[in-house]
């Protein structure tokens, strides 16, 4: 019996651009330790951007955007 091919790549989903953002180290240090935290509880791994996107959409939606 062959293995399954596990697919490669980014999935399929909504166009996407990258958008490069300076942050100060603080921030990244308290995001790194809310990544960690988040795999912890739930035992799902994340990853920076993950949490960044997710945190913006809420930002922009909660204002009506």
């Amino acid at each position: 019996m062959e293995p399954k091919k596990r697919p490669v790549g980014r999935p399929a989903g909504e166009p996407a651009t990258v958008v490069n953002v300076r942050l100060p180290d603080t921030l990244i240090e308290r995001l790194d330790r809310y990544v960690d935290r988040m795999e912890v509880e739930t035992g799902i791994s994340t990853n920076r951007g993950t949490i960044i996107r997710n945190a913006l959409r809420v930002f922009l939606e909660a204002r009506g955007y």
